[in-house]
């Protein structure tokens, strides 16, 4: 089974001819070695946080308006990264063309971007071919050559954002301003057919044989990485599991004892409707249609409440939203069959007790 390797290696300079070298080194030792299928570098890992990558700059489409709104600058997150980068990493490639080698200092400027920039700017057209100017010092207009699929770059991402990719070999200088951190952070993603450890002692060797002073540490698969940047948020739902569970265990106990008690409360209406002629097959049907009447009026309430509170709801969900439809009726289906047991066991037992006694029950 294929991995995908995460390495973390900090050069102490900024961007430029020499590091791009530097950097298309250090990819080709790791590509070298028998286990490496594919390998790649970028500068903002995925679901990660950086000072570079990811921040928004803005941009003008050439030829006409960013968008319908009178506005003619628009802003994007920008990630420089390296030849093959999508592929390694699984990233879809919706429609154009990867890096390549083609891209390199001096030639062609291009730029790829995600499908929300596609849908946002060119809704039913192709954006390949057309051309944007990104607002960054000495920075030329480039063009589009490839429309990728929507990554989350930030863990607390819960919608894609606009985001363009830039061939780092295009950027021999580093904009001067304020936000640039001096000390560079590049990943490197290795696609391998070996687990992340037993690659790391051949990983470090390769970084050495470029610059044995560049640091390089975080080795791990992507699934561990991953794992790791929503540790916390995974931690958050398992402990409002263990109280949403203990909440229907302690609202199953509550309806029970009140429907238990209502029952036994009737015991001698009971008695007296079996004294008449009832069977215990028309009294126990009886009791069970009250119940399923209150319990449809909880339900109608419950549920009323809940869509509600949804909007409280929204910064802890991922993937689904605060009005699933299979969370409701799950949750549903649940206080139905609680109500239902709570009432049906009541009424058995009061329906097992003699007539006289029940008829004495007040």
């Amino acid at each position: 089974m294929k991995k995908i390797g995460l390495v973390e290696d900090h050069p102490t300079v900024a961007l430029s001819p020499r590091v791009n070298v530097l950097l298309e080194q250090i990819q080709a030792r790791i590509a070298g070695i028998p286990a490496v299928k594919s390998v790649s570098a970028g500068v903002h890992a995925p679901l990660s946080q950086s000072t570079l990558g990811g921040l928004a700059v803005n941009f003008t489409i050439e030829g006409r308006r960013a968008d319908g709104t009178g506005r003619q600058i628009s802003s994007a997150a920008w990630f420089p990264v390296s030849a093959r980068y999508f592929r390694t990493l699984g990233i879809p490639l919706i429609r154009g063309r990867e890096f390549g080698a083609q891209d390199a200092a001096g030639t062609l400027p291009v730029v790829l971007i995600n499908q929300t920039i596609a849908r946002r700017f060119w809704p039913g057209d192709n954006a390949i071919g057309k051309r944007v100017r990104i607002d960054l010092v000495n920075e030329p207009i480039r063009e589009i050559v490839g429309v990728v699929g929507d990554v989350r770059h930030d863990r607390y991402e819960r919608e894609a954002k606009p985001e363009m990719y830039l061939p780092y070999a295009q950027l021999p200088l580093v904009s001067e301003d304020p936000w640039v951190d001096s000390r560079l952070s590049m990943t490197f993603v290795v696609r391998s057919e070996l687990e992340s450890l037993p690659l790391v002692p051949s990983l470090r060797a390769a970084v050495a044989e470029v610059d044995h002073n560049l640091p390089i540490f975080n080795i791990k698969t992507l699934d561990a990485y991953v794992a790791e940047q929503l540790w916390q948020a995974h931690q958050t739902m398992i402990l409002l599991a263990v109280f949403s569970a203990i909440a229907v265990v302690l609202a199953a106990t509550g309806v029970y004892g009140i429907i238990a008690y209502a029952v036994r409360q009737r015991t001698y209406e009971i008695g007296i409707r079996m004294a008449l002629g009832a069977s215990r097959k028309n009294v126990l049907q009886m009791l069970l249609a009250l119940g399923l009447a209150l319990v449809a009026a909880g339900v109608v309430i419950g549920a009323a409440g809940a869509v509600a509170l949804t909007r409280f709801l929204r910064s802890l969900l991922w993937g689904v939203t605060p009005a699933d439809t299979l969370t409701y009726a799950a949750a549903i289906v649940t206080v139905i069959v609680v109500a239902m047991v709570a009432w049906y066991l009541p009424a058995r037992r009061a329906l097992e007790i003699e007539l006289t006694v029940a008829l004495r029950c007040e």
